[in-house]
Parts: C-alpha cells; sequence; structure tokens
C-alpha cells in the first residue's frame, strides 16, 4: 500500500514539477523584492548626495550624518546670535545662509576639481 502512494506522490511531482518550480520562483522573487524595498526605504537621497559630494572634494571625509550634525548646530548657533540683534524672520535668513555656506564651499571645490580634470 505504501509503495502505491510513493509511486503515486512521485508521478504527480513529476507531471507537476515545471508548475512547482514557478510557485517556487515567485515566492523566492517576493522576498527579493520586499528586501530590495526595504533596503531603499533605508536610504536617503540626500545623504547619498552628501557622501559623494564629501568623498569626491576632501582627502579625509567624514560621514553625511556628521556634516549635516555640524551644519545644524551652525544653524542653531547663527540663529541664536542673530535673534538678538535682528528678528525672527531675518535671523532665520541670516542662519540659513551661514549653514549653507559649507556645502556651497564643497560644491565650489567639487567644480574646479572637475574643471582642472577636464583640461
Amino acid at each position: 500500500m505504501t509503495l502505491f502512494y510513493v509511486t503515486g506522490i512521485t508521478g504527480l511531482a513529476l507531471l507537476f514539477w515545471d508548475s512547482w518550480a514557478m510557485v517556487v520562483r515567485q515566492i523566492r522573487l517576493r522576498q527579493r523584492y520586499r528586501l530590495v524595498r526595504r533596503n531603499k526605504a533605508q536610504k536617503s537621497l540626500a545623504r547619498d548626495h552628501m557622501n559623494m559630494v564629501l568623498q569626491a572634494s576632501m582627502k579625509h571625509p567624514c560621514s553625511a550624518e556628521a556634516f549635516f550634525l555640524w551644519t545644524g548646530i551652525l544653524f542653531l548657533s547663527v540663529l541664536t546670535v542673530s535673534l538678538r540683534t535682528f528678528g525672527w524672520l531675518t535671523a532665520a535668513i541670516v542662519a540659513a545662509m551661514a549653514s549653507a555656506m559649507p556645502y556651497c564651499m564643497l560644491r565650489l571645490r567639487l567644480e574646479l576639481q572637475r574643471k582642472k580634470g577636464s583640461m
């Protein structure tokens, strides 16, 4: 009796092998898509851009998170100092301009390196 069951199961496996293989492939692809989606969600365009700019323009680059941290500290310190002299809006504009300067300097250095490299 058991021999009939084993023969029947083997026959069904051989008969539907392609279907089972396709189902297994689809399950693996779904898991892979989930992993890719999860990895894409963790990546930040601003962080990736800053990492590339820092690596290209500095000999010993810091991480993008450290750069954002120091830029934020610069923004807050300039904001608190300029609030004593200016109003809220003017102080915020001055602080934004001061905190944008390190990024602008990095971009300027990068563009100069590209210009020198193309000649």
